[in-house]
């Protein structure tokens, strides 16, 4: 009985002390990860990664997956995310540069609030007055007063939101009204060709595609892939540039 219990304790303390090994090295890695983010992505009210896969696997450079989410991302071509999540299989990372080599699929889901699109729109047309967007179930509400000098007429209308060329986000517009009256066709197409792309993907950088664009009552939701390895060159050349700058400085 003395020699069971002593071979059953050796065994629980050893799988004890795998088990911090693994928790440690996988919060190293996700500190790690999460620390080159605002660089990678851009800057965010916090960010959070959670790794996954043996401790072995993770100390070899490794990972079985990597999810990482974001709160309120603030991307290089103005738009603001109210979320981001990505998730990323099989990941191969240099253990001494901690950059990303390879990785197998890598999925985003891209949450935009109704007041940060309506904003992102007006800053990219100016030429609009008083442009403003709502977000429907699957329609978006748009609203403005174009005119000349103090003269201005009231402009109503209703899309659906298509995806073009897994790339474009265009509005196709369901309804057009100015001061109260449905407008002749040559008006339906003048502003139709001021909103046939509200948003591209291209902006996004690391090849994004868009796959879905779903909207609900206050928010524009994206889902798609992404280049990683893109994301983390795009770091790497940053983190070198920073390198040089500070050589010159010193």
């Amino acid at each position: 009985m003395k020699r069971g219990f002593k071979i059953l304790l050796a065994a629980v303390l050893i799988m004890g002390v795998v088990g911090c090994g693994e928790n440690i090295i996988q919060r190293k890695i996700e500190k790690s990860l999460a620390a080159s983010l605002p660089e990678t992505i851009g800057p965010a009210d916090k960010y959070t990664v959670k790794a996954s896969g043996s401790s072995m696997k993770m100390i070899q450079g490794r990972l079985n997956t990597l999810d990482i989410t974001g709160a309120n991302v603030k991307f290089a071509c103005g738009i603001n995310a109210a979320k981001l999540i990505v998730n990323i299989s099989d990941i191969a990372f240099d253990t001494n540069t901690k950059q990303i080599t390879r990785v197998g699929a890598t999925k985003y889901m891209l949450a935009i609030s109704q007041a940060e699109l309506s904003r992102y729109i007006a800053a990219k047309l100016p030429d609009i007055p008083d442009l403003k967007i709502e977000l429907q179930n699957g329609l978006v509400s748009i609203s403005a007063r174009p005119g000349i000098y103090r003269l201005r007429m009231g402009v109503l209308a209703s899309a659906a939101i298509e995806v073009i060329q897994k790339r474009i986000l265009a509005l196709d517009l369901k309804t057009l009204k100015v001061a109260g009256i449905n407008t002749p066709t040559f008006v339906r197409e003048l502003v139709d060709s001021k909103l046939d792309t509200i948003f591209d993907a291209n902006d996004l950088g690391f090849n994004a595609i868009i796959e879905s664009a779903t909207i609900t009552p206050g928010a524009l939701t994206l889902t798609g892939e992404l280049d990683l390895i893109k994301l983390a060159q795009k770091a790497s050349g940053a983190n070198r540039e920073k390198a040089k700058t500070k050589g010159r400085d010193d």
